[in-house]
């Protein structure tokens, strides 16, 4: 029997944040292209969010990394 690996939350909260950026990208391009205009605040606000909060994951799990090499010493 094939054991999976358990995903683990930050992994899941990484890809979330990376399909709703793809996601909302590609609503942008189908609104520009049926002549509507995304609104300018909005974008920022969803780009910023995202990006900001994957950045922050990116440095805890550095940290983390960190951490476990000295205790490894």
């Amino acid at each position: 029997m094939i054991r999976r690996r358990k995903i683990k939350n930050m992994t899941k909260f990484v890809i979330t944040s990376i399909v709703i950026l793809v996601a909302y990208t590609i609503t942008c391009f189908v609104a520009i292209f049926n002549d509507k205009e995304p609104s300018d605040t909005l974008t920022v606000c969803i780009f910023s969010a995202f990006t900001g909060e994957l950045a922050g994951l990116l440095v805890k799990k550095i940290k983390d990394k960190k951490k476990d090499s000295e205790t490894e010493e």
